[in-house]
């Protein structure tokens, strides 16, 4: 199963190059990759950009992550989204939340079938 990262990084690769967009987390990192004519701006997390495509380049991250989001679903459904989004954490082990999520969504889509856990609440162990 892919990533959300997976549907975004060609993307943005493609914008990072377009707009001259690049990361630096320390002076060396930013003086190795600036054009000196340039003025930057950044945008937060290392990401630096000039400043004449600032809003370009946030537009389109977040129109990128929107149509992302779209793929993800269409290609892993909601249920698939939440499985793996679970999966790095704590409760994909007990179990404890993502039965409740997944109950709220068949609930909430009218699903006809409707789980329920039948071994004891971790956190009451």
């Amino acid at each position: 199963m892919k990533y959300l990262s997976d549907y975004m990084e060609e993307k943005q690769t493609k914008l990072f190059n377009e707009t001259g967009t690049f990361f630096a987390f320390s002076d060396k990192q930013f003086k190795e990759q600036y054009i000196e004519e340039i003025k930057y701006v950044s945008l937060g997390s290392g990401m630096i950009t000039p400043k004449k495509y600032a809003n370009k380049v946030i537009e389109t991250l977040y129109k990128i992550h929107k149509e992302a989001i779209l793929e993800d679903l269409e290609d892993n459904g909601i249920q698939g989204v939440i499985q793996r989004e679970l999966e790095n954490y704590e409760v994909y082990y007990t179990n404890d939340l993502r039965a409740k999520i997944k109950r709220e969504i068949n609930i909430n889509t009218g699903s006809k079938l409707l789980e329920e856990k039948s071994y004891k609440d971790y956190k009451k162990r």
